[in-house]
């Protein structure tokens, strides 16, 4: 198998026993072993100032029978519940449910991967806050946590990327991270409406990429949420146009975050970089050439 895979390649190689342990454990020896790399320094200065819930980097030797079922069975799930959402004769009432747990699943695939926690994450890290603004009418708002999993997919991206992206909650500064000062970063976002979302979403200054797909998974876990505990609400969203633009966006972006994680994790174990299709936005991202862990 050549380093640069081909059509003939199929990401879905990684549900594979042997392919995925050898080529978690090249990238985790290339992250532990490199000083170059800035996410090295990041998250060991990251772990000694915040305590990031017993954060450490995975090493070759973590990759055991638990950490390959564990980690290919999130793989799995994340392609399934995809795949299962996007059929036509799935209810418009369910999908929210399964584009949610694709990406939620799908990212615990890759932060689990790279990174290891004293504890599982048992939280989403979100939750819904419903008000009213009258007797008929709830008004619910995302709540972001300190903890879960969502902060852990925040930080994971953090860790990865050199860049300043103002909704992470940590950016680099040369070789230490320090928390993000503006005024966009979650840090300072602990609760989010609908129409701030979407808001935020619009005037993001990058192209469709790393912001998109964190502000896109709040958009999936509103639905979900809907869906789940107020179907009515979620069905006459569904119904419409201007609300529903936006969550059909985030609905048809899996296959491109598929591709974004996987091969920013293919292009660590060929090239020793990390980060580079994270930042990638999604145009240039679908024309890139694909690297497997060979």
């Amino acid at each position: 198998m050549n380093n640069k895979m081909g059509d003939t390649f199929n990401v879905h190689h990684l549900e594979i026993r042997d392919t995925y342990e050898g080529g978690i454990k090249t990238v985790l020896k290339k992250l532990n072993t490199s000083p170059n790399l800035t996410n090295i320094a990041t998250y060991k200065q990251l772990n000694k100032t915040a305590r990031k819930e017993g954060l450490r980097l995975n090493t070759p030797d973590d990759v055991n029978e638990r950490f390959l079922i564990q980690n290919q069975t999130f793989l799995k799930q994340a392609r399934y519940f995809n795949e299962v959402a996007c059929r036509e004769d799935t209810p418009s009432e369910v999908k929210p449910l399964l584009f949610y747990y694709a990406e939620q699943t799908l990212f615990a695939f890759f932060v689990y991967s790279f990174f290891h926690y004293e504890n599982p994450s048992r939280r989403h890290g979100l939750r819904m806050v419903w008000k009213k603004n009258n007797d008929e009418l709830e008004i619910p708002n995302i709540i972001i946590e300190k903890e879960g999993s969502f902060r852990r997919i925040l930080d994971v991206y953090s860790l990865l990327t050199d860049r300043k992206f103002k909704f992470l909650p940590y950016v680099h500064n040369n070789s230490t991270i320090v928390e993000n000062d503006d005024s966009d970063s979650f840090l300072v976002y602990h609760e989010l409406s609908l129409e701030k979302i979407i808001k935020l979403r619009d005037e993001s200054n990058q192209p469709p990429g790393l912001e998109i797909d964190i502000l896109d998974y709040l958009l999936l876990f509103y639905s979900s949420s809907l869906a789940r505990y107020k179907p009515y609400k979620w069905v006459k969203i569904s119904e419409g146009k201007k609300e529903f633009y936006h969550f059909k966006q985030a609905f048809d972006r899996f296959d491109v975050l598929y591709e974004r994680l996987l091969k920013d994790m293919c292009y660590i174990h060929n090239q020793g970089v990390s980060g580079i299709f994270l930042m990638m936005p999604d145009v240039q991202l679908k024309a890139s050439g694909h690297y497997g862990l060979a």
